[in-house]
């Protein structure tokens, strides 16, 4: 029997507590891994309320870690000369005695010295976990208990999700002789295109630059981090998340619902979803649309549906945990995610495994995976309203669809990830 491998995830987000697809997907390797009998700790920020481990798979809290000062000294071997000396005492006439020293031998030894590599002040480090002005100091501290986390226990291989945790990587990853595995999801240029932060780019290059074994989400993401950061696609391992969900067949056309789930940022083209909205109006006037999700358009988007009097037709849900957004989803008839850049698309294939038809753009990484997927260009508009009316209405049509999309999308679970894991983690360390 293969032994179980020690795993260290480090993660900024885990259910319920997530802002996207980030905290789902580490949870469904956490939890895979842990089923596989491999023993899973996830390093988190902080943790909030109903996050939970199980069997194989614990959850901890940077927050309020005590820093242990044994942990950042580091001892070295040093050459030192000792000498012996004897003590004693000379009797002169008319003048008083005197105490001498007297040589008697001299030999050297080796001796263990400490070295302090980073000096800790603070017992104790807290950290909110929140994506807030405060976050480049908070990957740092984060970084330092992650470092301290990964030299006390005894693990086999670090896994480390997207930029925020790519500091912490990097310090484990020069400190240690860890295997470190840089997971990415999305880059800065896919989540804010020009107007990306180039801290955060800087990171995500330095990282990725320096890695042994970087993991991408697919081919697609693969090549953004090559034009964007020079990596060659040799170094980069390719592999797909998954899902638990099981897959339900086609049930009858609903009450005539379209829905857009996912952050409101130029990234994922909601204003996309409300041009397509506008159209259709005209077209099919009994459609009603939902938009779950929270972010900075959010504000922009309302005033955009009120100019164009579509508030009895769009119905704003905000943030909704998984669970929720998985129950709006179950009664839609249709999916439409318009991304200008998607990496993967986890709600996707959550959509599709619920038996429910999405369409999206060729920009959407889980097409390579499910090619059958209808795609439509974000410009064309009339190309996205025949595409949704077809699904709509042409009910032969809509079951092939559905049934065709399932049919290559099984394959993408969780289990099939954790496999592909397994297999890289074991590679690595049969190698090193």
């Amino acid at each position: 029997m293969t032994k179980p491998l020690r795993i260290l995830m480090l993660s900024w987000e885990y259910p319920p507590k997530i802002s996207g697809g980030l905290g789902v997907a580490c949870a469904g390797m956490a939890e895979a891994l842990a089923k596989k009998g491999h023993e899973v700790t996830v390093l988190l920020p902080r943790l909030h309320e109903g996050q939970k481990g199980n069997k194989n798979l614990k959850l901890q809290s940077a927050a309020g870690t005590i820093m242990h000062k044994e942990v950042w000294m580091e001892q070295v071997e040093a050459m030192e000369e000792f000498t012996e000396l004897k003590f004693g005492t000379a009797l002169l006439p008319y003048l008083p005695s005197f105490v001498f020293l007297e040589k008697q031998d001299t030999y050297t030894r080796k001796v263990l010295r400490e070295k302090q590599v980073e000096k800790i002040t603070l017992e104790q480090i807290d950290i909110t976990g929140e994506y807030s002005g405060l976050i480049f100091s908070e990957i740092h501290k984060y970084a330092l208990i992650a470092k301290q986390t990964a030299a006390q226990g005894q693990y086999d291989v670090i896994h480390v999700h997207d930029w925020v945790t790519f500091k912490a990587g990097q310090l484990i990853q020069t400190t240690t002789q860890l295997p470190v595995f840089y997971h990415i999801h999305s880059i800065e240029s896919d989540r804010n295109g020009h107007f990306g932060n180039p801290e955060v780019a800087k990171i995500e290059k330095e990282s990725l630059v320096n890695a042994k074994y970087v993991i991408s989400v697919s081919d697609r993401l693969s090549n953004s981090i090559g034009q964007s950061y020079g990596l060659s696609q040799d170094k980069i391992e390719v592999i797909p998340n998954g899902t638990e969900d099981t897959f339900k067949a086609y049930g009858a056309k609903k009450s005539g619902r379209i829905g857009f789930v996912g952050r409101l940022t130029n990234q994922k083209g909601p204003a996309n979803f409300l041009d397509l909205v506008q159209d259709l109006r005209g077209r099919q006037p009994h459609l009603m649309f939902d938009i779950v999700g929270d972010g900075y358009l959010m504000s922009e988007l309302r005033k955009k549906v009120e100019r164009l009097n579509l508030t009895k037709k769009v119905k704003f849900h905000g943030f909704l945990s998984p669970e929720k957004a998985k129950k709006v989803m179950g009664n839609l008839d249709l999916l439409f995610i318009p991304s200008n850049s998607e990496p993967f698309g986890l709600v996707i294939l959550e959509a599709i495994s619920m038996g429910v038809p999405v369409i999206t753009s060729p920009n959407t990484g889980i097409a390579e995976f499910i090619p059958s997927l209808p795609q439509v260009e974000n410009w064309d508009v009339f190309g996205q309203s025949k595409t949704v009316t077809d699904l709509l209405f042409d009910e032969s049509k809509r079951i092939a669809t559905i049934k065709k999309c399932q049919e290559e999308a099984r394959h993408l679970t969780w289990e099939s990830t954790a496999d592909r894991l397994d297999f890289l983690y074991r590679g690595v360390l049969d190698r090193e």
